[in-house]
């Protein structure tokens, strides 16, 4: 998670200068399909779902380096 968490940084860091927001509703909608696609279980889709919207949250508000 440490790992995924700097990768962002960096990213965040980027979009600036890409004119690109910090937020885009629908990569994070192309983020929970991709992950309920690769579920084998046991976890349902919607458990995924939330686990994943959490760690986008702790990302976003996560402070920048």
């Amino acid at each position: 998670m440490n790992e995924r968490a700097t990768h962002q940084l960096a990213i965040r860091a980027l979009k600036p200068g890409a004119h690109m927001g910090l937020f885009d509703p629908k990569r994070e909608e192309e983020i929970f399909a991709r992950v309920q696609e690769y579920n084998q279980g046991p976890l349902y889709p919607d458990n995924l779902r939330e686990i994943y919207a959490t760690i986008l949250k702790v990302s976003k508000e996560m402070p920048s380096a």
